[in-house]
């Protein structure tokens, strides 16, 4: 995986071995989530996945929770101890949502929204890396 910006903004892509792009995610590492929902207690600034797209042939190997790591530790290494993303905006995000739930973020509280925003400590999400 490769690739931070200039500014705050972090581009990852994951290559196969033979140097095809197979997966990326592209975030800020000086975010701030202030929606409905949002708790006081969620220390600024957050890393905040703005994108992140695996291609469906190599679902399930890995790489997007390696990319959701990674993008963890340069927001932890930017002075984060937050991360936010919004799963999915399309007709159905539950495949979304339960990969993002299987990385340890859990939905912020806000019940007006179809698409809540989720959240995870980074030290959760970098457990044992």
């Amino acid at each position: 995986m490769r690739g931070l910006l200039p500014g705050q903004t972090c581009v990852l892509v994951a290559e196969n071995s033979e140097g095809d792009i197979v997966g990326w995610l592209e975030g800020l590492v000086d975010g701030a989530y202030r929606g409905v929902g949002a708790d006081p207690a969620f220390l600024e600034p957050h890393g905040y996945v703005q994108a992140m797209m695996v291609s469906p042939a190599v679902r399930r190997r890995g790489i997007g929770g390696a990319l959701l790591r990674a993008f963890a530790r340069q927001a932890h290494s930017q002075g984060c101890e937050w991360m936010f993303l919004l799963p999915d905006e399309t007709d159905d995000p539950t495949g979304r949502v339960s990969f993002f739930e299987s990385m340890g973020l859990t939905a912020v509280n806000d019940p007006n929204e179809r698409f809540p925003a989720m959240a995870t400590p980074l030290a959760r999400l970098l457990e044992g890396c």
